[in-house]
């Protein structure tokens, strides 16, 4: 595999990500914070910790998005390692709003 096929790849996975999110967003921020069903939070933190995974192998987009990469390889941190002490409302945000942005930057499915 070519370093550009490992980045198409890479920013592929990262659109199905950000397409997921979008689904749960879309649910609703009632049905995210239903202590009865934790499936759309599971889901959202393994989509902030898969995402950070995904762009490690794509150098390019990390390089034209410094900004966006240290936010999200911090978040991926937190999340990761800080399992007990994450803020639902912070997780919504980072769902509802960094993904949107993060999605704008990885460009079209070619």
């Amino acid at each position: 595999m070519t370093p550009d096929q490992r980045e198409d790849g890479a920013r592929a996975d990262a659109r199905t990500m950000c397409d997921t999110a979008r689904i749960i967003v879309a649910r609703g921020n009632a049905e995210f914070v239903d202590d009865g069903d934790p499936r759309g939070r599971l889901a959202a933190k393994a989509l902030v910790v898969d995402l950070a995974s995904a762009l490690q192998r794509a150098p390019r987009w990390r390089d034209e998005n410094p900004a966006l990469w240290r936010g999200l390889k911090r978040t991926r941190d937190r999340f990761a390692h800080h399992y007990l002490d994450i803020q639902l409302d912070i997780l919504w945000e980072v769902i509802a709003d960094d993904f949107v942005r993060l999605g704008e930057t990885l460009g079209d499915e070619s």
